[in-house]
């Protein structure tokens, strides 16, 4: 079973800010997941075994996931600049960095099968930190 995902989040990128950004207001009332659902994700060791099928669905899937949590992280982080990121890549990199992410992630999980057992999504972004470091303010 997957760790709650707060404590992945804070054991994989440490004292990372959960406060809003300056500039930024709180919304009220905003939804929040449940735990059930943050618990039933994608672990990192199903994506292993996803991104490593030689099928050709298998490898769309495996790249579309990848692209979308790199995305998404870019994104929500576009004002952020520096060290404040999750990772650095600049955006036309993006998509052919895909089978780099893919293969670092699979080196990853046979390095360290421990996190396996991880949500997938923080796995991903472990790896695409240490592929695409950001600079030292």
């Amino acid at each position: 079973a997957n760790k709650d995902c707060g404590e992945t989040r804070r054991r994989v990128f440490g004292g990372v800010s959960e406060e809003p950004q300056r500039n930024e207001r709180k919304v009220a009332n905003a939804p929040q997941l449940s735990d059930d659902l943050l618990k039933r994700g994608r672990s990192a060791g199903q994506l292993y075994r996803l991104c490593k099928n030689a099928s050709r669905r298998s490898q769309g899937a495996c790249k579309e996931y990848l692209l979308g949590v790199g995305e998404a992280v870019y994104w929500s982080e576009w004002k952020l600049s520096g060290e404040t990121r999750t990772f650095c890549i600049r955006k036309p990199k993006g998509q052919t960095a895909i089978p780099t992410i893919r293969n670092a992630f699979l080196k990853e999980i046979i390095d360290r099968p421990e996190i396996s057992t991880m949500p997938a999504a923080p796995a991903v972004l472990l790896v695409m930190r240490k592929l695409f470091p950001c600079p030292e303010s």
